[in-house]
């Protein structure tokens, strides 16, 4: 466990994966332009230090993962995500079988998650149950921006998806990880929108959607940050998702929810607390309107303080309008 200032911590990473976009394995440009697109990010946005080579980056394989995340890492536990991308690599980009032995070799640290696309249509449901036996599945990973023959993407709204949905409940496959961005070549910006998510979250209640913390955390169910409403592993029957955690790490909240205990006030609220009197007595200009989230009221073009009294203006219809004397007459 990490430790810091004398208290443990268990470190779930909830998304990881193996791949495989070395020239061996590419179908077609787009499997090029994927992975070219995703060194860039790397190259450009890390501390030149911990910039891998090209050739280094295009393959992922399971004794570097052990290494990076448990030997000079502080993970505890690792969850696969795989994409498949079958239309942009030959063998798939996740790589299913060494991600699977490795999960099998090592079952306390490592869990597999696997995949599907609905527009697999009836063949995809019949695999999904074949890799829910073969995997033991507590979850999978959609990715809505995969092409799939002439398709550029699916909706999570689409009723075959629902039906694959509809088979994860009765599979017991409750982790539904939905993955969303970021846009990259040559998926399309519109098939990561999240807008579809809505509707399934509300649908589909029996499920833990994942994606940044979608719907609050019911009661009971473990989280992995300091209130209640963020990601956490957790079956919806109770009980933990990975495997139970040391009680010294966790402490119950009003909600009766374990969370990751830690003694004192958070740094950042202390820091905040001496900025209080200063600002009391400042008025309060440009707040947004709640009730939309595209208007923001005009501040005064004097500066002025605001005037916490309400205006009215004249009535458009007046509160008692006498009614003509011919209304309602032939």
């Amino acid at each position: 466990m990490y430790s810091k200032h004398g208290e443990n911590y268990f470190i779930v990473d909830a998304h990881v994966a193996l791949w495989d976009a070395r020239e061996s394995n590419l179908k077609n440009v787009h499997g090029k332009q994927f992975i070219d697109c995703f060194y860039d990010y790397h190259k450009n946005l890390s501390p030149e230090e911990v910039v891998w080579d090209y050739d280094t980056y295009t393959y992922y394989g399971g004794d570097r993962l052990m290494k990076d995340l448990f030997e000079d890492g502080y993970v505890d536990h690792a969850i696969f995500q795989p994409a498949a991308l079958g239309d942009f690599y030959n063998n798939g980009f996740g790589q299913t079988e060494e991600a699977w032995a490795l999960t099998r070799a090592n079952p306390g640290k490592l869990t597999y998650n696997h995949n599907f696309d609905p527009r697999n249509e009836q063949a995809g449901l019949d695999q999904l149950k074949r890799d829910a036996e073969r995997f033991g599945l507590k979850g999978v990973k959609l990715y809505t921006a995969e092409w799939h023959g002439g398709s550029r993407g699916y909706k999570l709204t689409d009723p075959r998806t629902y039906k694959y949905l509809e088979a994860c409940e009765e599979l017991g496959i409750t982790n539904i990880h939905v993955h969303k961005g970021p846009t990259i070549i040559p998926l399309d910006r519109d098939a990561f929108d999240v807008a579809d998510v809505d509707s399934v979250a509300t649908d589909f209640q029996g499920s833990q959607l994942r994606r940044r913390a979608l719907r609050p955390a019911a009661p009971g169910g473990l989280l992995l940050d300091r209130h209640p409403g963020d990601q956490r592993p957790r079956r919806p029957r109770g009980g933990d998702a990975v495997h139970p955690h040391a009680a010294s790490v966790l402490r119950p909240d009003h909600r009766r929810a374990p969370l990751l205990g830690r003694r004192g006030q958070d740094p950042v609220l202390e820091r905040l607390r001496d900025l209080d009197a200063e600002v009391a007595h400042r008025g309060v200009r440009r707040l947004p309107d709640p009730r939309r989230h595209d208007r923001v009221p005009r501040a005064h073009g004097d500066r002025q303080e605001e005037d916490p009294w309400p205006q009215r203006g004249q009535d458009v219809w007046p509160q008692r309008a006498r009614r003509s004397p011919t209304c309602g007459r032939r």
